[in-house]
Parts: C-alpha cells; structure tokens; sequence
C-alpha cells in the first residue's frame, strides 16, 4: 500500500510540474512568437525593406569585371604579293589565342526622376507593410485573447456544475433518509435524482467544451494540442472610463495600423505615376572602360602580348515615340491610384461601424455585469431561504431544485457576462487602434 501511495505520489508530482500555467499577457506573448500569420507579416516587412535598398543601390556608381579566352582556328599569315617581289610579303602572323580583360564602370547622371520616384515607392510600401504588421498583430492577439476567454469561462462553469453536483447529492442522500422516514414521497426523491442525473450531463457536455475550448487555445498559441496546461486569470471587472463616441472615431482614424497601411499605399501609387511618367524624360548616364588584351585589337600590328588601352563617354537614350505605351502605363498606374482611394473611404467607413457596434457593446456589457451581479446575490438568498424551508419540510423539494437550478444558471451567466464585457473592452480597444499585446 506504500508503494501504491508513493508511485501514486511522484505521478501526482510530475503532472503537476509539467503542467504550464498561462497569464492573458503569458498567452498573448507566447502566441505571438508562435504565430505563423506574423512570421509572415514580418517576412514580408523585411522583403519590403531589401527592395528599398535595392533601388537605393541604382543610384550609386557600378564596377563590372569581364574576363574571356578564345582559341581560334588556324589561318594563313596576312600576306601581301606584291609584283616586283617574287614572293608575297608576311605582314601579320595570325594570332589563334585571344586573351581578354575588361573592367566596366557606370553611372547613371539623371533617370527621369524614375528612381526617386520609385524609391519613395518602394518606401511607402514598407511603412505600409509595417502598418499591416501592427495589425496582424492586435488581430492575433484578440484571437487569442478570446481563446484565453471562452476556455476560462467553460472552466468557471464546470466548476460550478462540479460544485452543485456535491449540493445535490448531498440532498440525495438527506431525502432518501426522509423517505425512509416516510416525511419525504417517492415522487420528491425521483425529482431530486432526475435533478443529479441533469447535472451530471451537463458536467459531460461542459468537460467536452473544455477540451475543445482547450485545443483553440493551444492552437491560437501554437502549442501542442495535447499538451498539459491551466491558466490564470482575474474575473474581477476593473473600473472604465468610457468616452463619447466622436471622441473614440476621431482616436480610431488617427491611430488605425489599418487605415495608416492604405494611405502609404495611396502615396506610393501617386509615386508609381511619376515613376511612370520618367518615359517621357531622357535617360543620361557616364561609363568608362578599360581593356587589358592580348592581342589588344586597336593596336595595329597586332602583337601576341598584353596592352591596354580605355575608353570614357557619356550615353544619352531617348524614346522619342514608342506606340502609346508611356500613356498606357501611366493610365494603368492612375486607376491603381483612384483603387486605392476607394479602398480608403471604404476602410473608413468600416472603422466608423466597427467602433459603433463595439460602443454600444461596452455599455450594454457594463448594464449587464450589474444586472447579473444582482441576479447572483437574488438567487443565493433565494437558495437559502429555499433550503432553511426544505429542511422543515415548509416546501417541496422541486422548490428547493428550482431555487438550485436559478442559482446555478445565475452564476454561470455572471461569468459569461463579466467575460464578454472582457473581450468587448478588448474589441473597443482594438476598434480604436490602442495595441492589445
């Protein structure tokens, strides 16, 4: 028996220790390093970052380096007959390996504005994928805050289910006493059983919502879905000052990842136009070459050894006319643009009805929490005064399940009330732009 205990003992012990306890703020942290949708966000953040820096690099001088071996067939030497010679006269011995090295330097002078334009482009793209980042990140973070949530609230609940189980059994036990006595009738006992049996499918049906609430947790903080956890959190509600709701739109556009994502893109569009405009401009640049060649072909003779020789100029290319296509593309470029301002004053439109639904939740929520606080406190002196009378045999015992029964369903609505009054704080937060990680 020991044994039995000691083996029972160290079991106990190391689920125990291998049981994670998980704050809200220890959730959101953990979720938020785990969470494949902001490696993403992320990814492309620093995706956006490496095309700035590459178009910043056109602006900057460039260094080519060539080298090249060519074995050519074999030829006769050049020769020349002349008539007063009996034979010809060699005047080159041909060369059959050709050697050579060339280096290259460039620089662009004036694009046409292009590559400003599409630096600044390229820029807004990255405040805006940055924007998107913030974003992804409070979406995440609110997703996982509501798993936080709806696993606590089905915790709560099984614990009150558990709780009145040990009432009604206890009553079990005390109304078959009293029907052995012959105070209670067999009709009372069956009702109180029948109450029992309710309870203990209702604690089946919430331990199966536990675990199910459980693997959305666990998958929204990308764990393991089996892996052994409790959490932890206050369901006391804290004090909140609510603003006016002209007060709460006017933070919500100013402070919005959402809205600050598209008005960069609509700037990096107007940037994309004059970019596209750079076709009508000439393009000038300044290159230099140098050669090291054997045999070097602007040498004449020319002679089985390495010579150098350079060259500098500067190149002028201008598309005088090109079918249209200049107007084309700055006309494509333009219906991007007037997209994207679309796309804005839709994004508005729906911050405005996401901050007023989330409004009238806060203050719906706060009405509810008292209403139910109050509906508690009802039903536990109800409870009370229903078991005081039962015990004198004052009222049946299908009163005193009722009054069982109301306490029970006041209670779990107390929870989901203070929950939901949670996450719509949370929502309003995040419908106005406050970051909730």
């Amino acid at each position: 028996m020991k044994k039995i205990i000691l083996i029972q003992l160290l079991a106990f012990i190391t689920l125990f220790a291998q049981q994670k306890t998980y704050t809200l703020e220890e959730s959101i942290r953990v979720g938020i390093i785990n969470s494949k949708v902001i490696k993403i966000s992320e990814s492309k953040v620093k995706y956006a970052d490496a095309q700035v820096n590459e178009i910043t690099s056109k602006f900057y001088p460039r260094l080519n380096f060539n080298a090249s071996y060519t074995r050519l067939s074999d030829v006769d030497p050049f020769e020349v007959s002349v008539p007063i010679f009996p034979t010809p006269i060699k005047i080159q011995d041909a060369i059959l390996n050709n050697y050579g090295v060339k280096l290259s330097f460039s620089q662009p002078l004036f694009t046409g504005f292009k590559l400003s334009s599409l630096k600044k482009s390229a820029s807004k793209n990255y405040d805006a994928l940055s924007d998107e980042l913030k974003s992804e990140m409070n979406n995440e973070s609110f997703k996982i805050q509501t798993a936080f949530w709806n696993l606590l609230k089905s915790e709560e609940a099984l614990k009150l289910i558990k709780k009145n189980i040990s009432l009604v059994e206890e009553l079990v036990k005390d109304s078959e006493n009293l029907f052995k006595s012959g105070m209670v009738t067999k009709n009372n006992l069956l009702s109180i059983k029948v109450r029992l049996s309710n309870l203990q499918l209702a604690r089946i049906n919430t331990e199966n919502m536990v675990k199910i609430n459980k693997s959305f947790f666990l998958q929204g903080i990308g764990e393991n879905l089996n892996e052994e956890i409790k959490i932890n959190a206050d369901l006391e509600t804290e004090v909140f000052s609510l603003e006016p709701f002209n007060s709460l739109l006017e933070t919500a556009l100013q402070q919005r990842s959402e809205l600050s994502a598209v008005n960069h893109q609509l700037k990096a569009t107007g940037f994309n136009i004059e970019g596209t405009k750079s076709d009508w401009y000439p393009n000038l640049s300044l290159f230099s070459n140098v050669y090291y060649s054997n045999p070097n072909q602007r040498l004449m003779p020319l002679e089985d050894k390495f010579k150098a020789t350079w060259d500098v100029g500067i190149a002028l290319n201008w598309s005088l006319w090109n079918s249209g296509e200049t107007d084309s593309k700055i006309i494509q470029a333009e219906e991007i643009k007037k997209q994207a301002e679309k796309k804005a004053e839709l994004l508005k439109e729906q911050i405005e009805l996401e901050v007023y639904n989330a409004y009238l939740s806060i203050i719906g929520s706060k009405e509810k929490v008292k209403v139910s606080e109050l509906t508690v406190e009802q039903a536990k002196e109800n409870y009370r005064v229903s078991k005081n009378q039962f015990d004198e045999q004052m009222i049946t015992s299908t009163d005193l399940i009722n009054a069982e029964a109301s306490l029970l369903e006041a209670e779990i609505n107390l929870i989901n009330t203070i929950v939901d009054y949670k996450l719509t704080k949370t929502k309003l937060n995040k419908a106005i732009g406050n970051r909730i990680y």
